[in-house]
Formats: C-alpha cells, sequence, structure tokens
C-alpha cells in the first residue's frame, strides 16, 4: 500500500490528482490511498489504523511537502508510533532532498515558465518557507537556477529568507524588470497560492509587488502537475519500496 500524505485541500485537486495517478501507473500493484494532514497526522493515524484492520502488512506513506521540515518531522514521530501495527511502515523523502531533485525541479520549473523570460520578466518561484534548518533547500535552490544559466529565475519564501524583499532589492540592482511572474513552489495550489500569494489583501505578494510599480502575473497551479515533479515523487516512493 502506498499512502499520499497531503496537507492541502480535500476533494477533488487537479494537482494531487495527477501524481496520484502517476503513482498508480508506476506501482499497479500497489493500493494508492490519500490521506489530508492538515495541522496534525490525526488523520493518517486513523488511516494507518484502518489499513492494519484491512490487513495491510506494508505501508509507503510519501509526503508532499517540500522539504525535511517540521511537518515532516512530525509524520516521522506518527509512523514511529503505528509501526508496531505492520511488518513495516517507511516514509519517502521530501521533493528537494538530493541534489539531482533540486536539478530536475529546476529544469521542469524553466520549461513551464520559460515563454515568459523576455528580459523585462522577473520569475519569481514563491515557497510557503519554514524555522528550521531545512528552510535552507530554497537558497540551494535558487543556487541551481544560477548554475543553470537562469538568470531571470528567484527563488522566495513567505517565511524566513530568502524574502520577496530580498529578492525585489536583486530586482532594483538589475533596473531592467517591469514585470513579475509568480510561479507558487507548492504541490497544490491551495489556501497559500489563492490568497497570501495571487489575493488581493495588502500583505498578499502579488499586492506587494504591484504597490512597488510592477505588473504581476501569477500561474495559480501547483507543482503536482508537472510531469517531472511527478517523477521525482515516484523516485521517492521506488526508493522506499526497495527497502521493504
Amino acid at each position: 500500500m502506498t499512502g499520499i500524505g497531503d496537507s492541502g485541500r480535500e476533494g477533488a485537486d487537479p494537482d494531487i490528482e495527477v501524481i496520484e495517478r502517476a503513482v498508480r501507473r508506476a506501482f499497479p500493484a500497489c493500493r494508492v490511498s490519500r490521506v489530508c494532514t492538515g495541522s496534525n497526522c490525526g488523520d493518517l493515524e486513523k488511516m494507518l489504523e484502518q489499513a492494519a484492520r484491512n490487513g495491510v502488512t506494508n505501508v509507503i506513506v510519501q509526503p508532499l511537502y517540500l522539504l525535511h521540515g517540521h511537518k515532516y518531522t512530525e509524520l516521522i514521530h506518527t509512523l514511529k508510533r503505528q509501526e508496531h501495527l505492520f511488518e513495516k511502515v517507511l516514509a519517502g523523502a521530501p521533493l528537494l532532498s538530493e541534489a539531482a531533485d533540486m536539478d530536475e525541479a529546476v529544469r521542469a520549473l524553466y520549461r513551464r515558465t520559460a515563454k515568459y523570460d523576455d528580459g523585462e520578466t522577473a520569475l519569481c518561484f514563491l515557497g510557503h518557507g519554514t524555522q528550521s534548518d531545512a528552510n535552507r533547500a530554497y537558497c540551494r535552490l535558487q543556487e541551481s537556477f544560477a548554475a543553470a544559466g537562469y538568470g531571470n529565475c528567484h527563488v522566495a519564501v513567505m517565511r524566513n529568507t530568502p524574502s520577496l524583499v530580498e529578492a525585489m532589492a536583486l530586482w532594483e540592482k538589475k533596473k531592467k524588470h517591469k514585470r513579475v511572474l509568480l510561479f507558487p513552489l507548492m504541490a497544490s495550489a491551495g489556501t497559500h497560492v489563492k490568497r497570501d500569494m495571487a489575493g488581493t489583501q495588502n500583505d498578499s505578494a502579488r499586492s506587494i509587488l504591484e504597490r512597488a510599480g510592477y505588473e504581476v502575473l501569477c500561474l495559480a497551479e501547483g507543482l503536482g502537475r508537472l510531469p517531472e515533479i511527478q517523477d521525482i515523487y515516484v523516485r521517492h516512493i521506488g526508493t522506499a519500496l526497495s527497502m521493504l
């Protein structure tokens, strides 16, 4: 059984559904279930308990988190509490765990946004951010963009650094950007994307940029829609499967 951990929207979600379809294609012998963890892992515990009652013996939980942050640590603790129910229960790695993940994500993100790279548009990839040391992954992602030669690509986060203000300071030095494309560094285009990135309230990323004089275009779609991102999650599940 392969469980997909999701802290985004419940119900129909095209960003998550395409990942699930990719997982089912890659592992047709596995049962795929979705669980929305939200602010805690209570739903995950219930799902694991039900799986054990149904006779499931091995479980892989693939979170859709980007980083090894606090949420991922909570997930691991939940699995530790429930591991007595199964022969083996494992967690797949978050999206941006290895250098190869970073490079693949950079190529996918640029492929999706390259048509906007006209020399006057900053391509800004906006993540949530975390107060844990895992936040450094965003800086490594920025380094990967630079190493790939994508000079107009910038990574920013809503919490911690690199902040949107810091990214804007870089654009001001270049004095060539008139527009900003915002693209979310999140598996699903949920509340953070619709409100905190593309919303009309004063503290949204869109509003901050528009007050600074930029034209703003928001692509409100999750990373899950990108085939290369789906491939990374599938690869991480495959790694976990090899440990069963």
